[in-house]
C-alpha cells in the first residue's frame, strides 16, 4: 500500500525552475514464495536459486506519469524491499523529483493530477496505481 502521500512544488535556485516533489511510503505486508512451487530447496534441476528468493528480497518500479497524453515524468526502481514472515511488514520513504509545469500542463482539470504505478517485480498482482492531485 502506499500512505503519506505528499505532492507539492518547490523552486530549484540555480535554474529557477518549478520542480515537483512526490514523497510516499511503501508498505509491503505478507510472506514472500518462491515462483515455481517449492518450499526450501523447491528447484526442480537442484539449482540453488538467485540471490533475491533466498533473501526473501522483493522488487518494484516506480512510474510517475500525467493523466493526459500518459507523458513520463519519473521512474525509480525500488529493489532490496525484504519479506520476513506475514506479521512484519516492510516500509520504505520514497522521494520523487519531476517537471512540475509539464505535470501541470497535462494533469487534466481541477488542479490537475499525475499518475503513480507501482510494478511488482517479483509477483503478479501486487501492482497498485494511484491518482495523486497536484497541490
Amino acid at each position: 500500500s502506499v500512505e503519506e502521500v505528499k505532492c507539492y512544488c518547490e523552486v530549484d535556485k540555480t535554474s529557477g525552475k518549478s520542480v515537483g516533489v512526490l514523497k510516499f511510503n511503501l508498505i509491503v505486508e505478507g510472506e514472500y514464495t518462491k515462483r515455481g512451487g517449492g518450499g526450501p530447496g523447491g528447484n526442480r534441476k537442484g539449482n540453488k536459486g538467485n540471490k533475491d528468493d533466498d533473501g526473501r528480497m522483493i522488487g518494484f518500479m516506480a512510474i510517475l506519469g500525467t493523466h493526459q497524453g500518459r507523458f513520463l515524468l519519473n521512474h525509480k526502481s525500488l529493489s532490496g524491499m525484504s519479506l520476513r514472515g506475514s506479521k512484519e511488514s516492510a516500509k520504505r520513504s520514497i522521494e520523487m523529483k519531476f517537471d512540475w509545469q509539464q505535470a501541470n500542463a497535462h494533469g487534466c482539470i481541477e488542479g490537475g493530477f499525475v499518475t503513480l504505478r507501482l510494478l511488482c517485480e517479483n509477483t503478479r498482482g501486487m501492482d497498485l496505481e494511484v491518482s495523486v492531485p497536484l497541490r
